[in-house]
């Protein structure tokens, strides 16, 4: 009876430590909370004339958060690359003038990058843009 009631005893320790030492509300894992990122050009149509400057309006939410991360902006026709524009996305929706393009039809790419030991994940997302003159 002894034996029985020092193991109960030890358990109970054991176990009762156990859920005292780990923390209530742990940090969650790197790169383990879900992102979604809009990308829309401005004007709505998305058409531009040849000599403006085309405009994106981004937005990046993590539930309720805004966070602070940095994009790269890439504009093809069809293989070819016409440029690539780093930049940085401050927490809240903002609209960024991207560089001048050249007559045709462009698909815009945005992807989200956050710091390595972020919680959030990183996103994509793409839009198709007209240059008419």
């Amino acid at each position: 009876m002894k034996v029985l009631s020092a193991a109960l005893v030890s358990l109970t320790l054991l176990f009762g430590g156990l859920t005292a030492a780990s923390p209530a509300n742990a940090d969650p894992y790197p790169h383990s909370v879900p992102t979604v990122c809009v990308a829309k050009p401005k004007p709505r149509s998305g058409r531009v004339h040849v000599n403006r400057r085309p405009a994106m309006r981004l937005n990046v939410q993590a539930g309720g958060a805004h966070p602070t991360a940095r994009f790269v902006v890439k504009a093809k026709s069809g293989k070819k690359l016409q440029w690539k524009l780093p930049r940085t996305f401050h927490g809240h929706p903002e609209v960024y003038l991207l560089r001048k393009l050249p007559q045709g039809k462009y698909v815009i790419r945005v992807k989200t990058r956050f710091a390595d030991q972020s919680v959030y994940k990183n996103c994509k997302t793409k839009y198709t843009l007209k240059v008419f003159r």
